[in-house]
């Protein structure tokens, strides 16, 4: 049965735990970022939180955009039965 079109709260998860890893990986504060990619502050915590179900395209490109990341991003981590780095099981031995 093919995938609904309406973003589920797994996804909203896996989108804003995506977009933290790679803002605090540069480096940048939320207060940095919301400003550059022209989103409020408390908007971005809701994003990064999981918290916001339905983000809109617009502002979830200007944030990808910000952080230089493609737009094929989206697809990898909204992907059926994808998993984001954060979730793949390691080894006891490392990565």
């Amino acid at each position: 049965m093919p995938r609904p079109l309406r973003p589920t709260t797994d996804d909203a998860r896996r989108l804003g735990a995506h977009l933290r890893r790679a803002r605090i990986e540069r480096g940048i504060r939320q207060e940095d970022l919301a400003r550059c990619a022209d989103v409020g502050t408390a908007t971005l915590r809701r994003i990064e939180s999981g918290g916001q179900d339905n983000p809109s395209l617009f502002v979830v490109v200007r944030l990808l955009d910000q952080l230089d990341l493609p737009t094929a991003t989206l697809d990898t981590i909204l992907r059926p039965g994808s998993r984001t780095d954060h979730e793949t099981p390691q080894s006891a031995d490392g990565p």
